[in-house]
């Protein structure tokens, strides 16, 4: 009753709530809104301005790799299912082992 007379709200706890609740929000916000600035400015100081810069050559270079690794990794899994397939199927319908 003490809290009424003095004009004070009665539940604080969900006036605390909802401001926490959009503090939260904002500081949300702000965290992607650096965490995109940071990404653009990456971006900008990472991309070739000109061809044949070394920017450049170091994406290329990049890609190549990947793209190598990738191949060796397709490669070796078909290797592998190729093993595999040799070691299920009899020994008289294996035409790759074949002394013939």
């Amino acid at each position: 009753m003490a809290a009424l007379s003095r004009g004070e709200p009665t539940d604080t706890s969900s006036s605390k709530a909802k401001k926490e609740s959009k503090q939260d929000k904002q500081l949300v916000r702000q965290i992607f809104c650096r965490v995109e600035n940071f990404g653009k400015g990456l971006k900008d100081s990472l991309s070739p301005k000109q061809k044949g810069d070394w920017k450049d050559v170091m994406l290329m270079s990049l890609s190549f790799a990947v793209y190598v690794y990738m191949s060796q990794k397709i490669v070796c899994a078909y290797c592998a299912w190729m093993s595999k397939l040799n070691q299920w199927t009899p020994a008289e319908h294996n035409t790759l082992n074949d002394d013939h």
